[in-house]
């Protein structure tokens, strides 16, 4: 677990997992946890930050020395000068280099006292004041998001028609773009920076705009919920179901599946019926109950003949058929049997047709009937008799 640029003790105390897990923690500042080894970072080597810089703007090595020291070889600043340089590319490297120890000055920096985020506060610095003031606006308004944001977020709440503001925030290296998610974000510093700078009537007004932004999110959310949250439901007890079955939890998997079965009736959806007495079934064979096995096979044949697939029919029917042997039902073993002979010829699966014939002819032996029993027998040897329905003797 790896938690990135925590403000202290208190943020990660209730987060600390096992001691089975490796914990890596991230701050500015120190923080003292037990039983744990901290390691002081040092910044970038001087050549590491000269090649960083340099990839974000090649035309300032006249100058890389003086800029990488103001950063304090951070990434971050790197990162905010670097890209501040590409747009301003125009600029002579030694006149940027002088506006950025300018920023460092004015905001307490002395070559004497080196201090890390002194280098991040004047990069940012330098960034802010060379931003137009539209752009600008909207990077104090970005304030008010708590975490991340979309592009069309921010066109509503801070008023950024066509995302122009935010695009250019982004070039600035001020706003960093999540390309997975599509969603923008501020780093912890970024957000430090400008939190003073929002006077509280633009806050006030921005925040009203993002509680509207909310509303419009919920309201949305809620009728997708209206329309989808049935089938939502359905599919989650399904899954809870077939997840309960998988683990052998068997009493879970039965209330889990009927329940879900009763609300897919209540529903009318078929599909859903089907999935939940599938599962059932299965839960009912592992553990040798075969008579509730065939009772929920036989609403599920009920369904199927309702839907008129004939194939499917004869499927449940032959499994219908060797369930009723298996518990010795023998009569019921010749009902179902003779209903899926009636079928077979418009299934082409040979090894579940033999199979059939070979239950059939069973309960034709077990109840007596041994001449009907020779010639499902005799079928079973010649399955090419299959090929033609069967027609039974009123």
């Amino acid at each position: 677990m790896i938690l990135d640029n925590v403000s202290g003790i208190q943020q990660v105390n209730p987060l600390i997992p096992p001691s089975s897990w490796l914990l890596i923690v991230t701050s500015t500042k120190p923080v003292l946890i037990s039983r744990m080894v901290t390691i002081a970072l040092e910044p970038m080597e001087i050549l590491e930050a000269h090649t960083l810089l340099t990839r974000w703007a090649p035309e300032i090595s006249p100058s890389i020395k003086e800029i990488s020291l103001i950063c304090q070889c951070i990434p971050l600043a790197l990162e905010i000068i670097g890209k501040l340089f590409a747009i301003n590319s125009t600029m002579a490297p030694d006149y940027f280099a002088k506006k950025f120890k300018e920023a460092w000055e004015s905001i307490g920096g002395k070559e004497e006292k080196s201090n890390l985020i002194d280098g991040v506060r004047a990069a940012l610095t330098l960034s802010y004041r060379m931003l137009p003031e539209k752009t600008a606006q909207v990077l104090r308004k970005l304030y008010v998001f708590p975490e991340s944001f979309t592009a069309n977020a921010v066109s509503f709440i801070c008023e950024d028609p066509k995302s122009l503001s935010l695009t250019g925030l982004e070039k600035f290296g001020l706003v960093q773009h999540n390309v997975n998610t599509n969603r923008f974000s501020l780093h912890p510093q970024v957000r430090k920076f400008i939190k003073p700078l929002l006077k509280p009537v633009d806050r006030g007004m921005t925040e009203k705009r993002l509680a509207t932004e909310f509303m419009n999110v919920l309201e949305t959310a809620y009728h997708h919920v209206e329309k989808g949250g049935k089938e939502s439901e359905r599919k989650h007890l399904l899954n809870l179901g077939q997840q309960y079955v998988l683990l052998n939890r068997s009493q879970e998997a039965m209330d889990t599946l009927q329940c879900a079965l009763s609300f897919c009736k209540k529903e009318g959806n078929i599909e859903g019926q089907r999935a939940a007495l599938q599962q059932l079934v299965l839960t009912c064979l592992k553990n040798n109950n075969c008579n509730s096995a065939t009772d929920y096979m036989e609403e599920d044949l009920e369904l199927v003949r309702t839907s008129g697939d004939k194939e499917e029919e004869f499927k449940l029917l032959a499994q219908l058929t060797k369930f009723c042997i298996q518990n010795k039902e023998y009569n019921k073993a010749i009902h179902t049997g003779e209903q899926g002979m009636d079928l077979a010829h418009l299934n082409e699966n040979k090894p579940l047709q033999i199979t059939l014939l070979h239950n059939l002819g069973r309960g034709y032996t077990e109840t007596g009937e041994a001449k009907k029993a020779l010639e499902t027998f005799e079928v079973w040897r010649f399955p090419k008799k299959l090929l033609k329905p069967r027609f039974r003797e009123n």
